[in-house]
């Protein structure tokens, strides 16, 4: 299915609605589409909204995650972290951290 069509028919509750890949030597299913959680994520003034539109995203199928520290100076990794004390089963997280 191609990943417009696929996005498009998504659902929340939908079973693995968007294709998902093996990620590297991983052996990590992940879906193919990732949410970023720097500018856009971070664009939302209300914490409350930020958090809605992950757990959306989620439930949409998305189940890899990419964020880090210089996200907003720590702001992305807090709101990454409220959302994960509900449904860090339910993702891929993965993060980076600044040079030493």
């Amino acid at each position: 299915m191609p990943l417009l069509e696929a996005v498009g028919k998504a659902a929340p509750g939908d079973k693995q609605p968007l294709p998902h890949r093996v990620l590297g030597r991983t052996s990590a299913s992940v879906s193919i589409l990732a949410f970023g959680c720097g500018s856009r994520f971070l664009m939302y003034e209300e914490e409350e909204k930020a958090l809605a539109a992950l757990h959306h995203a989620i439930d949409l199928g998305i189940t890899y995650l990419d964020t880090a520290y210089a996200y907003g100076d720590g702001k992305s990794e807090t709101r990454v972290g409220k959302v994960m004390a509900a449904r860090r089963k339910d993702v891929f997280l993965a993060t980076k951290i600044p040079d030493r």
